[in-house]
């Protein structure tokens, strides 16, 4: 694997498999916001990323993974914000201020990047399921 810049260049079945994954991330999103999380199927989700269900099972052992695969995006920008945090600063107001700046940078995110459209909407796929709420 050859390197550009310090970053990895990957291999085109790398880049695929990212891709597909994506895709149905995306699928997934669109269809939980639009129906709720528990209304959706996996079969629903395949279909509109145009793979089979087993395809899709390839990626994610069940609908959940991907809801914990949108709450893990959420989390890891927000630990990333929370170490650029001040030591000196209390933990809440650390976090507090660590929330503010992931949010503020959703309003101008790249391609790719979590935008504030994309947030809203784990929100409400998130609270629309009484399972994903606990």
């Amino acid at each position: 694997m050859a390197e550009a810049r310090g970053a990895p260049v990957l291999g085109l079945r790398e880049r695929k498999k990212r891709r597909t994954r994506a895709t149905l991330i995306d699928a997934a999103v669109g269809l939980c916001d639009r129906q709720g999380f528990d209304g959706t199927t996996v079969d629903q989700i395949a279909a509109i990323a145009d793979v089979s269900p087993r395809t899709f099972s390839r990626y994610f052992a069940t609908k959940d993974a991907i809801a914990l695969a949108l709450v893990d995006e959420v989390l890891d920008i927000a630990a990333r914000e929370l170490a650029l945090q001040p030591v000196e600063l209390g933990n809440f107001e650390a976090l507090r201020r660590a929330y503010l700046a992931m949010a503020e940078h959703t309003k101008f995110a790249s391609e790719g990047a979590l935008s504030s459209k994309r947030l809203l909407q784990i929100l409400r796929i998130t609270l629309s399921s009484a399972t994903l709420r606990q």
